[in-house]
């Protein structure tokens, strides 16, 4: 009789456990692989406030055994632009519950992947997670990396997950670095049920599982509820100038409740009362950066995922998504039984199944943050942006990248 062998599992080291780096552990454990994860903080208070996952976002998260409603995920039914002088709504359409588009607290979305990643439970080998870990030396030649304890990991193939200020990426490219956009975001979480409490603001209240945007110049703010509706979700983008504040792209940076008042000093009522119940010790501060073009995401056994590849502006809900359909992708296209030699092959497969797609929504995310008032660089039209819109929600990252590896 013939004797038949199982296929081979791929050793797999990921560098940073953010979205991007679980979702990417998680789907090639789901595959069959043995995943290491290395992140350095100690995951002891999470950070971040809220995250759009848009349905093909929740396409794949479903793929991958997370279930955004049992996260908190609160459904999105409409987009509303709001003035933001008087307050008056104006719609922008409305989302049937089969779309799928959810608003998570981005700290729940991340126990969620890890969670499921490192669950006994499930298709596939836990994930190994080593937390508060420094990396000191990667060898992508041979998918090797060394911890500052001297303990070494050999793998088959290693993936920068490690964000926009990525340290992988230097194994790249040298000289590509993130810049200063010379624009500013206050983000701060509040309890939905406070929107009520105010004449103000009571109107904005009744528009449950609405995303709200109030915009003016160069500066606007955004609203949207997340956590089961429990929590409001606030941004507010500002000129760097106007934040008074220096430039620090460090999420938990604080931020000061008087200059984030002075910026939106001309808007109305509404808006004056959100930023006046703004709990200060929620207020943060975050610099928005960008980054030009690689000119690949992969080298030898090292490939780029997430902001660690393409940082994204927070103007279109889709960076999170991005990096969750990256790994998705990459999972795809390699299955079980896929041979080590096979990974730079697979890698430029998919490369070309990414980029396109990735930097046609990048490059309209920068759009969309125009000044609406900017007629050099005018704003996408409402048409234009519902186009973009379509092309990025109805999109399966996983069927796609199954289909170029099956053909």
């Amino acid at each position: 009789m013939g004797s038949s062998t199982e296929p081979s599992a791929l050793r797999i080291l990921i560098v940073g456990a953010g979205i991007g780096g679980l979702s990417a552990g998680l789907a090639l454990r789901r595959q069959g692989h043995q995943v290491t994860l290395f992140e350095r903080s100690k995951f002891s208070a999470e950070i971040g406030a809220a995250i759009h996952s848009a349905p093909n976002c929740s396409r794949v998260l479903r793929r991958l055994g997370v279930s955004p409603e049992d996260y908190g995920g609160t459904l999105m039914k409409a987009f509303s632009l709001c003035d933001h002088i008087d307050g008056t709504f104006k719609s922008l359409g409305d989302f049937s519950e089969e779309r799928e588009w959810y608003l998570m607290h981005r700290a729940q979305l991340h126990s969620a992947l890890k969670d499921t990643a490192l669950s006994k439970e499930g298709l596939g080998i836990p994930v190994q997670l080593q937390l508060a870990c420094q990396i000191v030396g990667l060898d992508i030649s041979t998918a090797t990396v060394t911890l500052n304890n001297g303990q070494s990991y050999k793998g088959d193939m290693v993936i920068g997950a490690d964000g926009v200020h990525s340290w992988t990426r230097t194994f790249i490219d040298s000289t590509t670095k993130p810049f200063s956009t010379n624009m500013a975001c206050y983000r701060w979480i509040a309890p939905n049920e406070d929107l009520a409490k105010h004449k103000d603001t009571v109107e904005l209240s009744k528009k449950r599982n609405h995303c709200v945007e109030w915009v003016s110049d160069d500066r606007r703010i955004i609203y949207y509820p997340c956590s089961d509706h429990t929590i409001s979700n606030f941004g507010a983008f500002v000129p760097t100038v106007a934040s008074k504040s220096g430039t620090n792209s460090d999420w938990n940076t604080p931020g000061s409740r008087a200059h984030l008042q002075e910026a939106f000093k001309d808007f109305g009522p509404m808006v004056q009362r959100l930023i006046q119940d703004a709990p200060v010790s929620e207020l943060k501060l975050w610099e928005l950066l960008d980054m030009e073009t690689l000119s690949t995401w992969h080298k030898d056994s090292l490939v780029l995922i997430g902001d660690a590849a393409h940082p994204f502006l927070p103007f279109m809900g889709q960076g999170g998504a991005m990096a969750i359909e990256d790994s998705a992708a990459l999972a795809a296209l390699l299955p079980l039984g896929t041979e080590a030699i096979d990974i730079p092959a697979k890698l430029k497969i998919w490369e070309d199944c990414r980029k396109e797609r990735v930097e046609r929504i990048r490059d309209f995310t920068r759009r969309n943050g125009r000044s609406p008032n900017d007629p050099a660089a005018p704003r996408p039209s409402y048409e234009e942006t519902m186009e973009v819109m379509s092309y990025c929600v109805n999109y399966d990252a996983w069927e796609q990248a199954s289909g170029v590896l099956n053909n």
